[in-house]
């Protein structure tokens, strides 16, 4: 694939997702615009095993009906990771989301498992990733199934090397399952550009688009998403 085929298919995506994303904010009262600023920290601990801790702060950008910068919660995630080998690796993790002190909903502890299997073709990475979650409300226990398949390409050089700047994108579908409540759809697309700037940090940022609940009342958000990956 040319630098000029890699260029359309970025530009092709990031068009869909914004226009898509746009026109549901617009279209639909109940939508809006949210912003997502990550800060990632992984640890290697021995060849096999590895730790990362993510910190997020979500905090709404467009709340209907007028643009306001009001925080939503804030994450912590924390997995285990064993590498199994280049292309499959499982992990564990715990998960907690505050929102009650900004009186944007409840609070919750999620549980999860998950597993990566990762390939190359070429100059095209593709990832495979399955998760499953537990999430625990104060009245309301979900199970999520989760699947993503992801491609990533650099956009100049042959490899995800230090100093290239390469896109991923991804779709994402989830089912979500309860005693409590009706079986719940939804559907996710991300669209971003990296930075690898040395061996051990890069940056990312870039659109995230949601469609929530399409077997029922669908509604939609649209994410403006910024990290930090540091390896310490």
């Amino acid at each position: 694939m040319d630098l000029r085929n890699k260029r359309y298919i970025i530009n092709r995506t990031l068009f869909i997702i914004f226009i898509l994303g746009w026109f549901k904010v617009f279209a639909q009262d109940s939508s809006a615009v949210l912003g997502e600023t990550s800060v990632i920290l992984i640890h290697p601990i021995s060849k096999k095993y590895t730790a990362d801790l993510t910190v997020r702060s979500r905090y709404f950008l467009y709340d209907p009906p007028s643009w306001q910068l009001r925080q939503q919660q804030v994450d912590l995630n924390l997995f285990s990771n064993y590498i199994i080998d280049k292309k499959h690796i499982v992990s564990l993790g715990i998960y907690y989301r505050y929102r009650t002190l900004f009186d944007t909903g409840r609070s919750e502890v999620r549980l999860t498992e998950k597993y990566n299997y990762i390939t190359y073709n070429q100059k095209i990475r593709y990832r495979h990733k399955i998760r499953t979650e537990q999430r625990f409300l104060e009245d309301l226990t979900i199970f999520r199934q989760r699947y993503l398949f992801e491609v990533g390409t650099p956009l100049k050089g042959d490899t995800f090397d230090v100093g290239e700047t390469y896109f991923t994108g991804s779709i994402e579908g989830l089912l979500s399952l309860s005693t409590e409540t009706e079986t719940i759809t939804s559907l996710r697309t991300i669209a971003q550009i990296e930075w690898k700037l040395t061996t051990t940090f890069k940056v990312k940022t870039g659109l995230e688009y949601r469609l929530y609940d399409f077997n029922q009342e669908a509604y939609s958000r649209l994410f403006f998403l910024t990290s930090a990956v540091l390896l310490l």
